[in-house]
């Protein structure tokens, strides 16, 4: 229906198409060539068309916000006009896609101007996400709630058991080790995403690993690497002295 090789042109085609079916043809075929630049790896051209498709999207978010429901008009032509249903339905338009080409017609014209801009100055392809997340920005997550967790004391024990100091020292030291692996645990817990804390925990301890394994690769060579070398002083140290003892061993 409308020539797309001239922006300024398809600017003022969509300026002056009154109905969906009209707009809906710039979009799809502004889509078919994106797909092509795409194809082409024509990334120019994909941005070109992604911005005249963003431009056909706001216009049949306008139209559409711009029909009432039993009494919208489809085209300057038809004296009898179906309702808005009919004739989004009619122009193979979704329920749900057009309640997202609404939201992006609201976009205020110097946000949606500066989000093409940035486009062709990226040489990035503006996307409908990319126009959704200014229309209908994503609200903050809540903090979680506190949790907290009760530590019930052992019931006391009716025996008692002996113990020398060292045996003492050892266990004391196995239970301060508990205990600082239970307040690493909780603070976990606490955690906005624990899996992701847990999962970074365990990936600092892995590397934590991996260099003490390569430190004791490295120290397991240098002891390797003196041994041959005391070794070899050692026959050096033999021959000088068979040499200076007139060739007999000692």
């Amino acid at each position: 229906m409308y020539e797309l090789t001239n922006y300024e042109e398809a600017k003022r085609a969509l300026a002056l198409c009154a109905s969906v079916d009209e707009v809906k043809d710039i979009k799809d075929k502004s889509e078919a060539m994106r797909l092509y630049a795409k194809m082409s790896e024509n990334t120019e051209l994909e941005v070109y068309a992604s911005t005249i498709k963003m431009r056909a999207v706001v216009r049949l978010g306008e139209l559409i916000a711009g029909m009432e429901q039993g009494s919208s008009r489809y085209g300057s032509s038809r004296a009898e006009t179906p309702a808005k249903k009919d004739t989004l339905a009619a122009a193979g338009i979704s329920k749900a896609t057009a309640h997202k080409y609404e939201q992006i017609s609201k976009i205020p014209e110097e946000k949606m101007e500066s989000l093409l801009a940035e486009s062709t100055e990226t040489q990035k392809p503006v996307t409908l996400a990319a126009a959704l997340k200014i229309a209908a920005p994503s609200k903050p997550k809540a903090p979680p709630e506190p949790r907290t967790i009760e530590v019930k004391p052992a019931p006391p024990r009716s025996t008692t058991i002996e113990v020398d100091k060292e045996d003492y020292e050892e266990m004391k030291q196995e239970i301060d080790r508990f205990h600082a692996d239970a307040v690493a645990l909780e603070s976990v817990l606490d955690a906005d995403d624990a899996l992701a804390a847990a999962v970074t925990e365990i990936r600092q301890l892995n590397a934590q690993l991996v260099a003490l394994q390569t430190r004791f690769n490295g120290l397991q060579n240098e002891k390797n690497a003196a041994i041959k070398q005391v070794k070899s002083l050692q026959r050096q140290l033999d021959a000088h002295v068979i040499r200076t003892r007139g060739g007999l061993p000692i």
